[in-house]
């Protein structure tokens, strides 16, 4: 399936290409600029997943106190390494 944005720009294109000898080179940015204007995303599109409900959600699993399921030491810090000169 094609690019939805490139199809649109098409589409806007073709649109305003009776004004693409009197706009000369500014043509194309006044092509995005209309293409912008114009564009709204759509959703729930056939290919796109379906968004699942609030009730369809997985739960959150149970927070562990403090200190349980903790393994292996502290993170250490990396020291800042000094500039040198060279000679």
């Amino acid at each position: 399936m094609p690019n939805k944005w490139m199809t649109h720009v098409k589409k806007t294109m073709k649109r305003e290409s009776s004004k693409k000898k009197s706009m000369g080179k500014g043509w194309f940015k006044h092509v995005l600029k209309s293409a912008k204007a114009s564009y709204h995303k759509k959703g729930g599109g056939e290919s796109d997943p379906p968004v699942p409900k609030p009730e369809e959600l997985p739960e959150e699993p149970p927070a562990k106190p403090e200190g349980e399921g903790m393994e292996g030491g502290k993170r250490r810090r990396s020291r800042r390494k000094t500039h040198r000169k060279r000679r």
